[in-house]
């Protein structure tokens, strides 16, 4: 006897064991999944998509959202082209009191 005919066997009677065990008592294994899939199922009432990318990426406690708030006041909610130009125009300052310390 090799070493994978004893797994196997220990497989093979497990297997049986379990298969006539759910055959012969079938609605425990029914009920018990389907009753946990209701319970998984209520969590779906408090879910909230959220499509607000700020709020899924960045940090709430990073400086993103006072840089987003003056940004918005100054150019409005239009975002992309004008969020980078805000953004490197304000590096470009930090940059600058930075070399003329």
């Amino acid at each position: 006897m090799g070493e994978g005919s004893l797994f196997e066997g220990l497989f093979d009677r497990f297997f049986t064991f379990l298969a006539r065990h759910i055959a012969a008592r079938p609605w425990p294994f029914l009920l018990i999944p389907f009753l946990f899939s209701l319970l998984c199922v209520a969590g779906n009432y408090k879910f909230v998509l959220e499509n607000d990318q700020s709020k899924l990426w960045v940090p709430l406690d990073s400086n993103m959202s006072s840089i987003t708030a003056d940004f918005e006041k100054t150019f409005g909610p239009s975002y992309e082209y004008a969020l980078s130009l805000f953004l490197q125009l304000k590096m470009k300052r930090k940059v600058r009191i930075i070399h003329q310390k």
